[in-house]
């Protein structure tokens, strides 16, 4: 009965030695991704080429819907093997406070965008009230993203996924200072000596 104990903590203790440790940056990042997942759509359109939804609350800025976009372009690519995408198409729609019950005041462009500074000189032009800038009022965009191979169009910017991947992801933790799950220590176990002889 003794040794059938012990080899019973014997056991335990193995197997708790085995656990693999947890990750708190890999569980960070997986809140933050699943955070982008429930804001943003994605459907495949083409042999390379994706078309995005993306969405914001209604109290948060264009700035929060478009990175949330980007994120999610990158992710996408890196599961499918691109090193880079570009946005060929880009459709913003938007409902200010005020406009409600009104028109939507969006504009679409089709174009190349493959640099933040032209998504943001794109959501200028289509800003027609200044909505898209307001931290109030719900708003969406409509994107379709090429993906492209290491030596396709390599005169064009294109978005490097790694880059906007781990930039994007990281900004994000930082933003909504997520944490990793509070863990609960687990007492290690002293495996008894049952050679020692009692007196």
């Amino acid at each position: 009965m003794r040794f059938r104990f012990a080899s019973v903590l014997l056991v335990a203790a193995a197997l708790t030695a085995c656990v693999s440790s947890p990750n708190p940056e890999a569980e960070k990042r997986a809140k933050a991704w699943r955070m982008v997942n429930n804001t943003t759509d994605v459907t495949v359109v083409g042999e390379n080429r994706l078309r995005l939804i993306s969405d914001t609350p209604f109290a948060a800025g264009g700035d929060e819907m478009e990175k949330a976009m980007l994120l999610r372009a990158a992710g996408e690519a890196i599961d499918r093997d691109y090193p880079r995408f570009a946005i060929v198409y880009v459709d913003y729609h938007q409902r200010g406070i005020g406009g409600w019950f009104g028109p939507d005041l969006g504009d679409s462009t089709k174009r190349w965008i493959g640099t933040y500074e032209d998504l943001l000189s794109a959501r200028d032009r289509a800003d027609l009230d200044g909505s898209l800038d307001s931290p109030f009022g719900f708003k969406s965009m409509d994107v379709v993203i090429r993906l492209l191979a290491e030596d396709e169009e390599p005169t064009r910017a294109a978005f490097s996924t790694e880059a906007i991947f781990e930039n994007l992801i990281d900004d994000r933790i930082d933003r909504h200072n997520l944490q990793a799950n509070p863990r609960v220590a687990i007492p290690k176990l002293k495996t008894p000596n049952i050679f020692k002889r009692n007196r």
